[in-house]
């Protein structure tokens, strides 16, 4: 008798989704039991996919393991997903194609991803997270929210998240786009928008380290990010009208950014800081940096309009190099806002202010535009120009830039002030610059700032910034010293080039013709100039063309970047190969005819001439008193066909039967023209 089978107490049911995840675990054991059986020491990393194996992302992520792939297929998810103490990696098709939102609102739900304790293994690609809301509950309504995460989230878009709770009664939503608690995610590629919270629409750290590269924010509510004891790191970003907070103990790190009508209001405890590198403020950005060390390298404040103040550092330390200030319009006419738009371009107040191959020009406000009240300026190698209040005609000297007392220390400067002259090797001279009208301010030819700065704080700190330890460049991105010395400004002037480039030519060239058309003669012609290094040439015949029988000269042009050209010429000489002249007639001149007599003048042509047969050859001659040579005469013959004085073709030689009948006894030297300019004579004696 049969025992009778009864399921286990434990057993699940069989559906789609157990059947699947069983088959995972049977892969997972035999991929174990091959690892083991060669030593393998790593896990085996199976792939999910959603909605085929599981039919959510939810789901998927419970049922897999450590270092697994979540693969999510083109679609829209609603789902509020919790990623907790688990590295994966979660793939989305793309970000336009793979949605991911809640599908409830309320206690426990409303923000679309909420993340705990994973490390920089776990991996977040190409999904959109959008439409979180918190419709009255703490906490939510965030596109992400990390604690105690350090993920890598790739091209993802985060958009219209909504985190704002109850502002009115001082309980404050914070981050609609992400929120960091303790963590240090990095995104690349990722873009926000639409993010909206009482306080950080877009991102709100806390404690935390978060790297953006690559990163773009736009279109929300609210300032952009609020952080509190945290690092933050953009490199690679661009801002649209947003604004940046970042206060209480954090530091803040931007390289190779850009902002447009978006402001950074820095405000923390003493010892933090705000390192900007090869930015970009634009239109109405602003900064204001209050209780921090800021340093400001390569970076551009142009083109504000309104009333705010451009640059605002009041802290422990400021320092700008290679920065430009320009062209910025901040003035007011309100009675009750002048006094607050005194220094509109740049206000500094820092315990050390310093400012090295700055250039600040063209900038207007109601009073001062640049107003510096440091105890302790340093100024080297700067221009300080044409800034201008609007309201009441204020002197020069006070418009362009007012220095508070003790007063800066400036040197190698160029300031349009006459009271801060007494340091070395300062001006007060028209800058030049190439087109200010254009927003064009590198110095010109004749610039009087060029080569005259101190050389010696190019090659010191502040100037070490680059992490690789290397000397920044100025802002154009060429190196900081071209020439003898340092200029003055953001930019270096290119070496002033008034020297033209050497052409070299192979010198005369000859060549033999090969038809009447000359020859075709290939050549090389270089040349090199000091500033720019080898240049092109351009002759005239060109290389490889025909060259005509006789002399023709070639002239090369070659001209360099800053438009100094020379000419070069050398020759070129085509002629004909020949045998010399052929008997009858004697090569030494020894020959003697008698008076009457038809002497037949012979040659052959040779070599690459050999194969000429249309030669138009003629035959003069002179008669030679003593060692006078009488006038030349073209030859005549009356018998061989022959037509005035060209010689005919016959059998491979060029023949010319002469015949003079009115010749006296005598010397006679034979002239034979082959056109290629070549004298070809020959000496004989009649009697």
């Amino acid at each position: 008798m049969k025992a009778a089978r009864f399921p286990r107490p434990d057993a699940k049911p069989l559906t789609k989704e157990n059947l699947i995840m069983s088959t995972i675990h049977a892969r997972r054991c035999l991929a174990t039991l091959i690892l083991s059986a060669f030593a393998a020491t790593s896990a085996f990393a199976a792939t999910i996919n959603v909605p085929s194996d599981i039919a959510t992302i939810q789901g998927a992520i419970d049922a897999a393991s450590p270092g697994d792939t979540i693969q999510i297929a083109p679609g829209t998810y609603l789902e509020s997903v919790q990623w907790n103490n688990k590295d994966l990696v979660i793939r989305g098709d793309s970000a336009t194609t793979t949605i991911l939102k809640p599908n409830a609102y309320g206690l426990g739900a409303g923000t679309v991803l909420r993340t705990t304790n994973l490390t920089s293994a776990s991996r977040l690609e190409n999904l959109t997270l959008r439409d979180g809301r918190t419709l009255g509950w703490p906490d939510l309504g965030h596109g992400i929210k990390n604690v105690n995460s350090n993920l890598t989230i790739v091209n993802c878009v985060i958009a219209n998240n909504d985190a704002r709770w109850d502002a009115e009664n001082g309980d404050e939503g914070l981050g609609g786009g992400m929120r960091n608690d303790g963590s240090s995610p990095t995104l690349i590629g990722c873009t926000f928008t639409g993010n909206i919270a009482d306080r950080a629409g877009t991102v709100a750290n806390y404690g935390s380290s978060p790297t953006f590269r690559g990163c773009n924010f736009s279109g929300g509510l609210w300032d952009a990010m609020y952080s509190d004891g945290s690092n933050l790191v953009f490199e690679q970003c661009q801002f649209d009208n947003l604004g940046i907070i970042t206060q209480f103990g954090t530091n803040a790190t931007l390289v190779d950014c850009e902002l447009l009508n978006t402001s950074i209001n820095h405000s923390a405890w003493w010892g933090s800081t705000l390192d900007v590198q090869r930015t970009n403020f634009i239109g109405s950005s602003n900064v204001r940096a209050t209780g921090v060390t800021a340093r400001i390298a390569n970076s551009r404040f142009t083109g504000a309009t309104g009333g705010d103040r451009r640059l605002i550092l009041a802290g422990d330390e400021a320092t700008l190099v290679n920065t430009l200030i320009a062209g910025n319009r901040n003035s007011v006419t309100d009675p009750g806002r002048v006094a607050d738009n005194i220094g509109s371009a740049l206000r500094c107040a820092s315990t050390i202010t310093r400012l090295i191959n700055c250039s600040i020009v063209d900038n207007v406000g109601s009073f001062s535009p640049v107003v510096i009240s440091s105890p302790t300026t340093i100024i080297q190698n700067s221009i300080i120009w044409n800034n201008r209040g609007v309201v009441n005609n204020y002197s020069l000297d006070d418009q362009n830039v007012w220095f508070v007392e003790p007063g800066p220390m400036v040197s190698y400067s160029n300031i349009e002030r006459s009271s801060v002259l007494a340091g070395p090797g300062n001006l007060s001279a028209l800058p030049l610059f190439v087109n200010r009208s254009a927003g064009d301010f590198r110095l010109q030819a004749g610039s009087p700032g060029i080569d005259v700065g101190l050389g010696g704080v190019v090659t010191a700190p502040p100037f070490l910034l680059d992490p690789t330890g290397s000397f920044i460049t100025d802002l154009g991105g060429n190196a900081r010293v071209i020439g003898p010395g340092v200029d003055m400004g953001a930019f270096e002037a290119p070496i002033q080039d008034t020297t033209p480039p050497v052409i070299t030519t192979p010198g005369p060239l000859t060549a033999t013709a090969s038809s009447t058309l000359g020859a075709i003669v290939h050549f090389s012609v270089t040349a090199n100039d000091d500033v720019d290094g080898p240049v092109a040439v351009t002759c005239n015949p060109a290389s490889g063309s025909w060259f005509a029988p006789g002399t023709t000269t070639v002239t090369c042009t070659a001209t360099d970047a800053a438009g100094n050209t020379s000419v070069a010429t050398f020759p070129i000489t085509v002629t004909y190969a020949w045998s010399g002249i052929l008997q009858p007639i004697n090569a030494d001149g020894t020959s003697v005819f008698r008076m009457k007599s038809t002497i037949v003048v012979k040659f052959r042509l040779t070599g690459a001439s050999a194969g000429i047969t249309n030669l138009q050859a003629r035959l003069s001659y002179q008669r030679i008193s003593g060692d006078v040579p009488g006038p030349v005469n073209e030859a005549t013959s009356g018998v061989g066909g022959d037509t005035g004085n060209l010689f005919r073709y016959s059998d491979g030689q060029y023949i010319f039967n002469w015949r003079e009948l009115g010749l006296s006894t005598g010397r006679y030297r034979l002239m034979i023209d082959l056109g290629d300019g070549v004298s070809r004579t020959v000496e004989l004696s009649i009697r």
